[in-house]
């Protein structure tokens, strides 16, 4: 404990086992002793105040001079403020130690700023943490004026002390006008809420989210109100759902605390989106049975790594970790798929991209039945399927989408034209695969309904 000896010009230390001793001051009133021990300084100690770092600061006022004194931690004492030219205000803005002022009770705020009543120039001042004096309240006329407004333009008498509440605003007693005032500052009395999703906004459909809570000024007890789509939910710190894909989540918090004006404020909105994957090949149409096939897969919706599950025909030939695959071609049709695998987030996603068909069709085939065009009709079909080529037709052979065979037969010689029933077959894409007398191969197109 420190106590502040004004009439014997000294500052007293009590120490925790109830000695005292003398901390500065050698018993005459003055101010002297810069850059030495405290103890040999002359001070008349009006006000006391330590900071953080357990310097104490001294309100140093005598007959024609005035100063705020430093005791360092090793004892050393300095000017903080104030010059020997006495107390007559001259200016804010400026260094302390080329101030005037007349110093009396101080008080250090939370960012380590310095307050204090200077009652012959009827105002209160600061010293912020570059060591540049400002006024913080009173236009230094005495007087009585200005509740309601600026600080700075308001009229005191003989302030004599600067304090601080538990809402950070600075109250003082403005002693000849008997008056307790107060200065609130911008900031130091507004409540906030700022909401977060964990794992985040952008999700796996289906995933649970739960969104927490960060305030300022929330008081001992404050209250929340989570809101989805402007629907009042939960009213806990944390609130925990499925979303839907756009929800829009925010929360309203209604603070305890006796500083929050307003009390009531509404957070940020966050809004949920599905993350969607998928994929689509691209590569070759055609290619001779026994050559390499090289397809190349479009994946949209990731940001991390994933697996590539190929499939030729329902059965799986080859699994990656880039959209890009080279198989050799086995069979006259392929009907590829690709499934993308992707986890994200404590989910996993698949997508199966559209099925890429790589035939055989033009292969081997003279030029003019290259050229030609073999002819499937009616498409849609619906019973029977009418099939003509421009040249003899030795085998006959159509399969579904994923490369089954659901129909195969051998022609007589010199055979152009066939008709298949197809009155009982599933609706879908079908390919009509025909091999001519000379081993030319011609494939088409047709849809069942």
């Amino acid at each position: 404990m420190f106590i502040s000896d004004a009439f014997n010009h000294r500052v007293r230390k009590v120490d925790r086992f109830g000695i005292i001793s003398t901390y500065a001051g050698v018993g005459i009133t003055g101010c002297s002793g810069d850059g030495g021990p405290a103890t040999l300084a002359k001070i008349s100690s009006w006000g006391l105040v330590l900071d953080a770092y357990r310097n104490l600061f001294i309100a140093d006022c005598s007959v024609g001079e005035s100063r705020i004194a430093k005791v360092d931690t090793n004892g050393i004492i300095s000017t903080f403020a104030g010059t020997d030219t006495g107390y007559i205000f001259n200016g804010d803005g400026i260094p302390a130690t080329l101030a005037n002022i007349g110093a009396y009770r101080m008080q250090i705020n939370g960012a380590g700023e310095l307050f204090f009543a200077d009652p012959g120039n009827n105002r209160i001042r600061k010293i912020d943490r570059s060591g540049l004096i400002q006024t913080v309240a009173g236009d230094g006329v005495a007087g009585y004026s200005g509740d309601g407004g600026p600080a700075t333009l308001a009229e005191l008498y003989t302030p004599t002390g600067a304090a601080f509440d538990e809402c950070g605003s600075l109250v003082f007693p403005d002693l000849d006008n008997y008056r307790i005032r107060k200065v609130t500052f911008p900031g130091t009395a507004t409540a906030s809420i700022h909401i977060a999703a964990n794992p985040g906004d952008t999700i796996c459909p289906g995933m649970p989210v739960t969104f927490s809570a960060a305030v300022g000024l929330g008081g001992r007890s404050p209250g929340y109100q989570w809101v989805v789509n402007g629907v009042a939910v939960g009213t806990d710190s944390t609130y925990t759902f499925v979303p839907a894909n756009g929800d829009s989540v925010q929360c309203v918090l209604t603070s305890s605390s006796p500083c929050a004006i307003p009390p009531v404020v509404t957070s940020n909105v966050v809004v949920i989106v599905y993350r969607f994957i998928g994929i689509t090949l691209a590569g070759p149409a055609v290619a001779a049975v026994g050559s390499s096939v090289s397809l190349t897969g479009s994946v949209t919706g990731v940001d991390t790594a994933y697996t590539v599950k190929w499939n030729n025909r329902g059965v799986l030939f080859n699994t990656t970790t880039t959209p890009v695959v080279t198989y050799t071609k086995a069979q006259p049709i392929d009907s590829i798929t690709a499934e993308v695998i992707y986890n994200y987030r404590d989910c996993s996603q698949t997508a199966t991209s559209p099925v890429h068909i790589v035939t055989d069709h033009g292969a081997g085939l003279s030029a003019p039945q290259a050229a030609a065009t073999l002819s499937c009709y009616p498409s849609p079909a619906q019973s029977v399927l009418y099939i003509s080529a421009p040249f003899p037709i030795q085998s006959l052979s159509i399969t579904n989408l994923v490369g089954q065979v659901v129909y195969d037969t051998h022609l007589p010689a010199n055979t152009t034209q066939a008709a298949v029933a197809v009155k009982n077959w599933q609706p879908g894409v079908y390919f009509v695969r025909v091999v001519g007398a000379d081993g030319g191969v011609a494939v088409q197109r047709f849809v069942m309904e």
